[in-house]
């Protein structure tokens, strides 16, 4: 696999850092999971949990990965430790700012032990600036950098965060991205690399063309619901059992619509003749769409619009997307994990032509290879007890 013989020591927890760590892993890196005695990354104390035991949120983003656990404020644990970075090709951590270096581990401090480890961290703002020690998390950055405030039906000033925590995977995938590329830099020049990756960079990142057209227009956005502000019909519609998403973007796919029984008469209507015409007058488009959409179900407005080659989905709960074969065989993979049988768990979200993947190995136990990572640097079993705990 593409980063085999790679070992990655991981001091993050939660969500964006453990899921950059676990890209690495699927990409074939040797990841060590390095955390506290007894508690643990705090994603293992996250509900709900299989068997009472095993939290679905710490498994989800650690698949594959090996965890010892060191207390690093402890002399001995810290040695330990600048062994391990000796052996290792690269290093991430979430930290908050200057707390690795208080604790003798920032990237100025491990480069004196490996001159071309590379270091990443991951954090809410970055590593300078006037936001360096705020504290960052998913629902933060949504809220700072303009997302939350463009999120929601329009119809009232409460502002809506995402359901999914887009930010801290999108930042997980930047920062294994920027691992991968310093690894190969390293190849070129044999130098080592700190990589930062940052919610505030990701979140606009995901704001694109939006915050550009900010700078050159200097008007905010206004929440359109599931509706595009600058494209229709691009937008949800009622069906009779539910909703349907219908996503056009050009003239060529409004001709196909007005070729509907029904329709047929919106294509020389002047309201309607042009793109910016259907965004203007979005609201009366939309109640002759609902009007036709009340006798069909949603499944079968969406087969109408897939015949004519036009974007259309029905919106589908999480039980409507298990119960899709082809969702699951394509997108979720089942890891056996010891003791609790399979559990389903999202596949590595892109594929190779030629490359096999990894077997996928479940998450670990806390501590679970502790023994057989430190013996390797020469502890014995009653010294890593005590190093351990």
């Amino acid at each position: 696999m593409i980063l085999d013989g790679i070992r990655v020591l991981d001091l993050t927890r939660v969500l964006a850092g453990p899921y950059a760590g676990m890209i690495l892993a699927d990409l074939g890196a040797e990841v060590i999971k390095i955390e506290m005695p007894e508690t643990g990354d705090d994603g293992r104390n996250t509900y709900p949990k299989k068997d009472g035991v095993l939290s679905a949120f710490f498994v989800a983003y650690n698949l594959g990965k090996k965890s010892i656990t060191l207390n690093l404020k402890k002399p001995e644990a810290l040695r330990a430790f600048y062994k391990l970075v000796q052996t290792a090709d690269v290093v991430l951590e979430n930290m908050r700012t200057d707390a690795p270096e208080k604790l003798g581990i920032g990237y100025e401090q491990l480069k004196k032990i490996k001159p071309d480890i590379i270091y990443c961290s991951i954090s809410g703002y970055g590593r300078t600036g006037p936001y360096r020690y705020k504290g960052g998390y998913d629902i933060i950055a949504q809220a700072q950098f303009g997302m939350m405030a463009i999120t929601g039906n329009g119809r009232d000033d409460e502002p809506v965060r995402t359901a999914y925590s887009v930010n801290d995977v999108g930042t997980g995938i930047c920062a294994a991205f920027g691992v991968v590329a310093a690894l190969l830099n390293r190849m070129k020049t044999g130098e080592g690399q700190h990589v930062e990756a940052s919610l505030m960079n990701t979140q606009m990142a995901y704001a694109g063309h939006m915050a550009t057209m900010f700078d050159i227009t200097r008007t905010d956005h206004k929440c359109h619901g599931m509706a595009s502000f600058q494209l229709a019909p691009h937008q949800g519609y009622r069906a009779s059992d539910g909703w349907v998403i219908i996503a056009t973007s050009n003239e060529a796919q409004w001709d196909k619509i007005c070729t509907i029984p029904g329709f047929e008469k919106l294509h020389d209507d002047p309201l309607y003749r042009t793109m910016a015409l259907r965004v203007e007058n979005r609201a009366l488009l939309t109640k002759i769409f609902e009007e036709k959409f009340k006798t069909m179900t949603a499944s079968e407005v969406e087969q109408l619009f897939d015949s004519l080659g036009i974007p259309a989905a029905k919106v589908n709960s999480m039980r409507d997307v298990y119960a899709n074969e082809f969702f699951m065989e394509a997108t979720m993979d089942r890891v056996p994990h010891p003791g609790h049988g399979t559990i389903p768990v999202p596949k590595i979200p892109f594929k190779f032509d030629t490359i096999k993947p990894v077997e996928r190995k479940p998450a670990p136990d806390i501590g679970e290879h502790n023994e057989d990572v430190l013996s390797e640097l020469g502890y014995t079993a009653e010294q890593i007890r005590e190093l351990c705990s």
